[in-house]
């Protein structure tokens, strides 16, 4: 009797072992690993995606125009906040993965990454955004997004790679695919120095910021009035500014008391002006 229990006992260890093996590719679905946006850094689409032999191990796809964004074809004008966007399109899947990174070639990152939906996205390793579980159910396709803070003035070109994944949630890698995309905006030529008297504009610099920063008006008629709230819509700092009659004027704000780390959002009113910023403090 002590045999055969032992015999089990090995047998159900085996079965165990291969069962963690051909799941492998399965064991993420609260976030990819770092490293897996096909940035050239990591390895690039042939060894740098969600597709590696890790991972879902399967070949990536290069594919254009997954990742998309608010950047005006002028380009970003650093220190200002935007949207990037993720999107897959397949046909009769259910599950759906990605990871998308703003970095140079020397694996650096490039601007401030801000996340805007905390129960379907998440930041790992500070450089590559990822799924959470509620991420990744669909039926023929999937949406994520994100903010993105510009980098410096001088930094220049951005490029944001992303891996995205199409599964059918058969608990094999069979039947997964997996697509590389990229998306690279310029820097635009727009600052405070360039505001024009005549065209009601906003910039909010630094950003991120301390706590302490500065709003540059342009078009502005009367007083400016400048609210900040935070990511849940209450309001932890306001004043009104009197309007100097100058073509530009630069107003500085020092709410660092009032203002911990995380997202804002700088209200700018006056006649001929009304517009909302995001601010990120740090």
């Amino acid at each position: 009797m002590k045999k055969v229990l032992i015999m089990i006992t090995a047998v159900v260890a085996g079965f165990v072992v291969f069962s963690y093996n051909t799941t492998q590719g399965h064991t993420n679905p609260s976030g990819a690993p770092a490293q897996a946006a096909g940035a050239p850094n990591d390895g690039g689409i042939a060894t740098g995606t969600c597709g590696k032999s890790s991972c879902h191990n399967v070949t990536a796809t290069p594919q254009a125009d997954m990742i998309t964004s608010n950047i005006p074809v002028s380009g970003y004008i650093p220190g200002q906040t935007y949207t990037i966007t993720g999107t897959i399109t397949v046909a009769n899947k259910v599950k759906f993965g990605f990871q998308m990174t703003p970095q140079n070639d020397a694996g650096q990152l490039q601007g401030q990454i801000v996340i805007t939906n905390t129960t379907d996205t998440k930041i790992v390793s500070t450089k590559y955004v990822t799924h959470k579980t509620a991420g990744t159910g669909g039926q023929g396709t999937r949406t994520w997004s994100f903010d993105w803070v510009a980098p410096a003035a001088g930094t220049g070109d951005v490029t944001f790679y992303g891996a995205f994944m199409a599964a059918n949630n058969n608990g094999s890698d069979s039947g997964d695919l997996v697509f590389a995309s990229n998306l690279t905006v310029t820097e635009g030529t727009v600052g405070v120095n360039d505001m024009e008297a005549d065209k009601p504009e906003v910039i909010v610099f630094p950003n991120p910021a301390n706590g302490a920063f500065q709003v540059a008006v342009s078009g502005a008629k009367s007083a400016i009035s400048t609210k900040v709230f935070n990511a849940e819509g209450r309001l932890v700092y306001s004043n009104v500014y009197n309007n100097t009659n100058t073509a530009k004027q630069v107003i500085d704000v020092n709410a660092g008391a009032k203002l911990s780390a995380g997202l804002y959002f700088v209200s700018v009113e006056a006649e001929g002006i009304s517009k909302i910023v995001k601010l990120v403090v740090q």
